[in-house]
């Protein structure tokens, strides 16, 4: 469209060029708050960039004694993230935090050995890439990864929550 034979430029557009559309710096949190970060690749990069710049950011997986002998979190401990994909996944992490869902001992599958080769592993139904050599070290694991989730959730300030493409 044209105003008095010239070529209307949108508002914003000129507002833009002309360096009148700013966006007010106004921090949210700060390096003095603790950062909680679950969901898909787009959570961990989302810790990866506040961590590389200063921020204290959970779950503490490094607090997580890795057995490579024994089980298997995800992908601890070269990325400090676990993979979580939709919203009923992020939200039975929360149930299980605040007890309203408790896990069987005896819950898990019984899968052909994806990373020992071995014959079979034992994988946990509610977290998508955690195994055990046996019963008691995907027990062993599941302990470790709840505390770990229950630390970062506890002493959270801020959460990001991020879903997949799932």
């Amino acid at each position: 469209p044209t105003q008095g034979g010239e070529k209307a430029i949108p508002r914003w557009s000129s507002h833009f060029a002309n360096k009148l559309f700013t966006v007010p710096k106004k921090p949210i949190f700060s390096r003095q708050d603790n950062i909680f970060t679950i969901g898909s690749c787009f959570a961990e990069r989302i810790r990866s960039f506040l961590t590389a710049d200063g921020f204290k950011v959970g779950p503490p997986t490094d607090l997580i004694p890795m057995d490579a002998d024994r089980y298997s979190i995800d992908r601890l401990p070269r990325y400090p993230h676990l993979d979580y994909y939709n919203s009923f996944t992020i939200r039975q992490e929360f149930e299980r935090h605040i007890g309203e869902w408790r896990q069987d001992p005896d819950d898990y599958w019984i899968i052909k050995d994806p990373v020992w080769e071995g014959d079979v592993a034992y994988q946990d139904p509610y977290r998508r890439a955690l195994f055990g050599r046996t019963p008691d070290d995907l027990r062993e694991a599941v302990k470790q990864t709840d505390a770990a989730i229950d630390a970062g959730i506890r002493d959270a300030d801020v959460f990001f929550m991020t879903m997949g493409m799932a």
